[in-house]
């Protein structure tokens, strides 16, 4: 599991899910995965809104932000009076915005996900009716024919995120 998260195939298959829940997409096959040593809110400048809005949104990765590692939420707006009131709670002029937890706490999270799901039947995650996202396999090597393929993580492939062929989007909603 440790060499699956190494490698992209783990963080490319939960990107996945979350596109297919949310309805966004990829920027490209393996996503854009920046490099940042900023802090994450800096990160409203570095994406194109409009490309944005033409994929519907997007899901992606940035390696060294501060302040910790965790999970972060782009959104731009651009009604004055709601943009007032993101400032008022600290985040920002506007019109894009960072919304991020600092931190990710598994021990807590997977008890909590699975009593969920076995006493109330709630799902954590959905996907929409339309995919918009796809893990597929990507060799890392050159693979000779007739090579059995070792386990996620190994030294054969890794998983990539795409769009599927038949993927268009376009507006923001």
């Amino acid at each position: 599991m440790v060499t699956s998260f190494a490698d992209g195939t783990k963080m490319s298959v939960e990107q996945s899910i979350v596109a297919n829940a949310t309805g966004m997409s990829v920027h490209k096959r393996g996503m854009i995965g920046r490099d940042h040593e900023g802090h994450v809110d800096e990160l409203t400048k570095r994406y194109d809104i409009d490309e944005l809005c033409a994929l519907g949104g997007a899901v992606d990765y940035v390696v060294y932000a501060k302040p910790n590692p965790g999970i972060y939420c782009l959104g731009a707006h651009d009604d004055p009076k709601q943009q007032h009131y993101l400032e008022l709670y600290k985040l920002g002029k506007g019109p894009r915005y960072s919304f991020y937890t600092p931190h990710h706490l598994c021990h807590f999270e997977v008890p909590i996900t699975a009593a969920r799901a076995a006493l109330m039947g709630d799902a954590t995650v959905r996907a929409l009716p339309t995919r918009h996202v796809e893990a597929v396999t990507t060799a890392k090597i050159d693979l000779k024919a007739g090579t059995v393929l070792d386990r996620l993580g190994g030294y054969h492939y890794t998983g990539r995120p795409k769009r599927p062929t038949s993927h268009a989007r376009s507006g923001c909603s």
